[in-house]
């Protein structure tokens, strides 16, 4: 709850510098006007940078309900958390423009490749016996890289110094995920007893929308200052990968799962994230209070907000 609110107050407020960019170049520079001079098509370069949000899914929803389980389970004899990913992460686009008219332009884009990364470590004595000890630690990881972004822009507003425009498209991504989590116990003799699971979503390519204002200011000839406030949606619930469970590491070997990742879990415990078909029964064979078990779901959609350059070549 509390990462959606501060979405949306990232969100407004971005939303909010834009139109106070705006106001100003309104105010001062002449209204529009039809230019009765000949179109000639132009062949622009448009470099942006900025910060954007995202919702990051089911991954994050894992790491907070397994953090609130632990939490009651041992209260405040505990130390450490553990942590969500970030959803906040730079943005820097590269984009090739052409226009089309004197209306529309069509813009050609990509992206550098961005990574979500959280290690946390958790310890706690156990509560009937101080002198053991519990020891969790958990890194997970997400890839994401747009490579393609194909846009459609269309003036809204044009003066002798600025230009809005309004854009829509497609975006392509590249995601690849993984997550490793590791228990100890350590006990008082001096042993330890450790048990993990490492999953490795495989790379998957999917399609998503994107829409936004872009806001240009004319510093000189062919050079404009930029302003852009971005939405995107990108969702992928058809993940597939592999999953290896060891325990009493080193000496018991382990197992290797492969196929579908999914999204399992109850409200009395937590929600995670495996691979392979889930059985999530109880003592006498029934699903636990809030059982959820479906497909797992990234989802990278969000806002961002980005200023930078355009440059025209020719």
């Amino acid at each position: 709850m509390e990462r959606k609110k501060m979405s949306i107050i990232f969100s407004c407020a971005y939303f909010f510098l834009v139109l106070g960019l705006a106001f100003p170049m309104f105010i001062f520079t002449p209204s529009y006007a039809e230019e009765s001079s000949q179109f000639k098509p132009g062949f622009h370069l448009k470099i942006t940078g900025g910060l954007s949000q995202s919702t990051i899914g089911d991954m994050n929803t894992h790491l907070s309900t397994m953090h609130d389980f632990y939490a009651r389970q041992f209260g405040n004899l505990a130390s450490g958390e553990i942590k969500a990913l970030n959803s906040a992460r730079e943005d820097v686009e590269l984009e090739f423009m052409w226009d089309l008219s004197r209306k529309f332009r069509l813009g050609l884009g990509t992206s550098i490749p961005t990574r979500y990364r959280k290690e946390s470590a958790w310890q706690s004595p156990d509560p009937q016996n101080p002198q053991m000890r519990y020891e969790i630690t958990v890194e997970p990881e997400i890839k994401a890289w747009r490579p393609v972004k194909l846009s459609v822009y269309y003036s809204i507003c044009h003066g002798e110094a600025i230009d809005m425009r309004a854009y829509t498209g497609v975006s392509f991504y590249s995601t690849k995920m993984s997550e490793d989590k590791t228990f100890r116990t350590y006990y008082v003799d001096g042993t330890m007893h450790e048990d993990g699971e490492s999953l490795m979503v495989d790379r998957a390519t999917r399609a998503g929308w994107h829409g936004g204002l872009s806001l240009e200011y004319g510093v000189v000839k062919n050079l404009s200052i930029v302003a852009d406030i971005e939405g995107c949606l990108m969702r992928n619930s058809s993940m597939k990968g592999s999953e290896l469970y060891y325990y009493n590491y080193p000496s018991e070997g382990a197992i290797l799962e492969t196929g579908a990742l999914y999204f399992v879990g109850s409200s009395e415990t937590y929600y995670d994230l495996m691979i392979g078909e889930p059985i999530h029964l109880d003592a006498i064979g029934q699903e636990p209070p809030g059982y959820v078990e479906r497909k797992a779901q990234l989802d990278l959609s969000g806002f961002s907000f980005r200023l930078g350059l355009r440059l025209r070549l020719f």
